[in-house]
């Protein structure tokens, strides 16, 4: 068992970051996660089994983005609430991610609102998506968009389906491809 703690500030906002190794008899042992910077906050556990992947699950609450900015070395702004499972697969880790974000900003990109659904098979290998990402109300620069919808789905063990939608005053764009990967 152990313990790490982190604490600070990161341009004026407070940051404390802590991390507990828990053993179980029988059973990997555990990281607990709690960590925040100015409003955001990150708490967790992952069980750690020696030699295999870790396993477990974090909640992200990020009322405002914008006390990240620093660490990103990149202007943020806007809301997240998130949710990310790991899901040990043999020697593989799957991600099941699921966020909603409000008042985006990234640098000179906005959305409204963002919302994703998403699975990533052997996410420490190749990557396989599966799942949408929907963003409502976007701007990019003097481009303004209603709505963008990104739909992806495996196939098999090495191909995957990229749909896109976006639309907008200007511009309506239907994309799709399959594409396969390289292990």
């Amino acid at each position: 068992s152990g313990a790490l703690r982190l604490t600070g500030d990161l341009d004026r906002q407070p940051v404390d970051i802590a991390a507990t190794l828990v053993p179980a008899v029988g059973a990997p042992p555990t990281v607990e996660i709690a960590a925040t910077i100015g409003t955001a906050r990150i708490d967790g556990a992952l069980a750690v089994p020696a030699g295999t992947v870790p396993s477990g699950r974090l909640v992200v609450s990020a009322p405002d983005l914008s006390h990240l900015a620093p660490l990103l070395l990149t202007e943020i702004g806007g809301a997240l609430d998130a949710e990310i499972e790991l899901v040990a697969d043999g020697e593989r880790a799957n991600a099941i991610v699921r966020a909603d974000g409000r008042d985006m900003t990234l640098g000179a990109l906005a959305a409204g609102a963002v919302d994703a659904d998403l699975t990533v098979g052997d996410l420490f290998g190749t990557p396989r998506p599966a799942g949408d990402l929907r963003l409502a109300d976007v701007r990019a620069g003097a481009v303004e968009l209603a709505t963008i919808v990104l739909d992806t789905e495996t196939i098999g063990d090495n191909r995957f389906a990229i749909a896109l939608e976006a639309a907008g005053p200007r511009l309506h764009l239907d994309a799709r491809t399959v594409t396969q990967v390289e292990d």
